[in-house]
Parts: C-alpha cells; structure tokens; sequence
C-alpha cells in the first residue's frame, strides 16, 4: 500500500470472492482469516511474509476446536520468527 504517493506500508491481507447473491457470499467469507496460513500470490514474497507480523490468538479462538491446526502452525511460525529476530538483535548489537 503506498500512502500519500510516497511511504510504502506491506500489508498481509486475504482477497475474497463477492457475489451479488447474499447467500453466495456468506458461505465464501473466511472466518478467522486472519488466523490462516494462505499461500502468497508470488512465490518471491514467502520470505517477507513469513517475516511480517501475524495477528496473535486470542483465548477464544486458541479453544475452538477448528483453529488447533492453524494455532500449532501459528506456534511454530512464532518460535522461528522470535528466532530470526533475536538473531538479527544479535548481529546489530
């Protein structure tokens, strides 16, 4: 997103299908999206959106049963991205 034609902000978000039938589209909208592991547009952007920040889980959605395969994903992508920035910490200290 580039913002008043000069700064540059990425930004992680999901694109959904819309339909003009109201019914369609409730049963295409992503619940907890946020939450999900999608795969990038372009292959050359995995790195800097494995990097990006990622919405934390809250309680509730740590206990549903649908989002454990998503929070075990969400965990382990939390574990190497803390890694990866204590290295950098690190290196510039």
């Amino acid at each position: 997103m580039q913002i008043n034609g000069t700064e540059r902000l990425p930004i992680r978000c999901v694109i959904n299908h819309r339909s003009d039938d109201p019914e369609e589209t409730a049963e295409l909208r992503t619940v907890g999206w946020q939450h999900r592991f999608h795969e990038p547009v372009f292959e050359r952007d995995r790195e800097f959106l494995d990097r990006m920040k990622r919405q934390k889980y809250g309680a509730e959605s740590a206990k549903r049963e649908d989002n454990q395969q998503d929070l075990t994903k969400y965990r382990a992508w939390r574990a190497k991205r803390d890694d990866q920035l204590q290295e950098e910490k690190n290196r510039t200290s």
